[in-house]
């Protein structure tokens, strides 16, 4: 990936990273306007410099998951041409089988409310 592109791929693997097109989300083209107006998301990946490289930016997203919050996790789906298999590909991380835990006491914080549950 190229610092202007996010979650991109090489379309052509004769050229290196660095030379790809600029300003792509998921590979999908976009003006440099429209490309700024992304909101940046600097949430940060922690690498293991033993770790294979086919696999370290799954791994790094996979532990970044679990230290993020659902609205900063939500930030990532709410990327204009959000694409989840692509996503899944680049992050090891299927979106569709995201499933989040919680007490009732942090589901009351959440909701700013008290909760009971009827029999």
């Amino acid at each position: 990936m190229t610092e202007l592109n996010y979650f991109c791929w090489a379309e052509n693997s004769e050229v290196d990273w660095y030379q790809q097109p600029k300003y792509r989300v998921f590979n999908v083209q976009l003006t440099e306007e429209e490309y700024h107006k992304i909101p940046k998301l600097y949430h940060r990946l922690e690498f293991d410099s033993g770790e294979d490289p086919s696999t370290r930016y799954q791994t790094a997203f996979k532990k970044m998951r679990d230290w993020l919050t659902t609205s900063q996790k939500q930030e990532y789906l709410n990327i204009p041409h959000f694409n989840a298999e692509w996503f899944k590909f680049i992050t090891g991380i299927d979106v569709s089988k995201e499933v989040e835990e919680y007490t009732l006491e942090e589901v009351c914080k959440m909701l700013w409310k008290d909760i009971k549950i009827k029999k």
